[in-house]
């Protein structure tokens, strides 16, 4: 895990941006599960970046976090764009991590230029997918409740044997005060 003391042995100046940055990486690797997250200064804009992959499958992303209140405008997206990059390693864009106070993130995914949309093809087949997870949950859940269910009422039958046999040896012993 990365420490404040980590980020400031990269001189940036900016110290809002510095923390953010730490709480954003504790973010992406506790809340997110980000895997091989690593943090790197940017010396050109002042800033630290992250970088890492949101799944083990998935290509590395570049991350700004950014403080809650500092003012983006269009060029700095451009600058932050143009200039945000690991050595040889290039993106389309990059995510803004806004951290607010209270460590509230939201993330804003942003490129150069307009992305095209999904084709109706591949939006069909993620509306699948997803419709078949939630299905597949939904089973999970059925089939929790009906163990559930079982088992409640094989506690409840050894439950009411007990009680017969309690009752039972009570009758005995008023009957004929032996067992």
């Amino acid at each position: 895990m990365v420490s404040y003391k980590e980020i400031e042995k990269f001189n940036i100046t900016n110290e809002e941006q510095g923390k953010a940055a730490c709480l954003v990486y504790l973010d992406l690797c506790e809340g997110k599960q980000w895997w091989n997250v690593d943090l790197h200064p940017c010396h050109d804009l002042d800033l630290v970046l992250i970088s890492g992959h949101a799944t083990r499958h998935t290509s590395r992303e570049l991350v700004l976090p950014l403080p809650r209140g500092c003012s983006v405008s269009p060029s700095d997206l451009q600058n932050y764009l143009h200039k945000a990059s690991l050595g040889d390693y290039h993106t389309s864009g990059i995510t803004m991590a806004i951290m607010d106070t209270d460590s509230t993130t939201v993330y804003y995914k942003i490129s150069d230029g307009l992305v095209p949309p999904a084709s109706p093809e591949t939006t069909e087949l993620k509306k699948l997918n997803h419709t078949e997870l939630i299905n597949k949950n939904r089973l999970g859940v059925v089939a929790s409740v009906d163990k559930y269910i079982e088992r409640k009422r094989k506690i409840d039958r050894a439950s009411e044997l007990e009680i017969d046999q309690t009752e039972l040896v009570k009758h005995m012993q008023h009957s004929d005060g032996t067992l």
